[in-house]
């Protein structure tokens, strides 16, 4: 494909990267790099991806019209990706921000229920379309492929958090154990919900 049909598609940008993909002139470069890891191993990932040559971070998505795009790119790639958004702050602070130091309250694209915080702690984000359709948030611990976002920087705030984010490794440590446990208890009130109905009616056929 030449230089010029490239030009002429709507999907052209001219700021972006050679292998990094947009929706067009104002929007995001993105890209699915070679590499998995962590949350901070992608950031870095990300980093050495621009080299000398152009900036780059876990990529932020900023809009609806991003958010379609790179899930598109997403099911073509058949990726399953760490994001840059991640939970700032103490545990359970609700308070979620982009890498690249973006507004991260202006836009969020959450799938139902999430972030969910399952088991202990999960405070990254993930997108993987083939098998959830939108955002969902996992240890930061988990291995992932990573989304780039090109001319970006990452912010003070990532810069003050890399400690926490990588001592994620134990977030699911026993958590398979807990939840067989939930299921036990879930069965075990069902069961004296059943006893205690199973009484009530040999009482009332006494009555009777």
């Amino acid at each position: 494909e030449d230089l010029a049909s490239c030009k002429s598609s709507p999907n052209y940008n001219s700021d972006c990267p050679t292998g990094y993909d947009s929706l067009g002139e104002g929007y995001g470069c993105f890209k699915v790099i070679d590499a998995t890891g962590g949350f901070v191993e992608c950031q870095d990932a990300c980093a050495l991806d621009g080299g000398s040559s152009y900036t780059a971070t876990l990529a932020s998505i900023r809009d609806n019209k991003e958010n379609d795009f790179v899930r598109q790119l997403l099911i073509d790639k058949d990726a399953s990706v760490f994001i840059g958004y991640f939970e700032y702050g103490v545990d359970e602070s609700g308070d979620w921000r982009w890498v690249d130091g973006s507004n991260g309250n202006a836009y969020s694209g959450w799938g139902l229920g999430q972030p969910d915080n399952w088991c202990h702690d999960e405070d990254c984000a993930m997108f993987a379309p083939a098998y959830y359709y939108d955002w969902f948030d996992v240890s930061c611990g988990l291995e992932a492929q990573c989304l780039c976002r090109a001319h970006t920087n990452p912010s003070p705030e990532y810069s003050q958090s890399i400690d926490n984010l990588e001592g994620a490794d134990s977030d699911y440590d026993g958590c398979s154990d807990e939840s067989d446990g939930d299921e036990d208890k879930k069965e075990n009130e069902i069961l004296d919900v059943l006893d205690s109905m199973q009484k009530q009616i040999v009482a009332l056929l006494t009555i009777f």
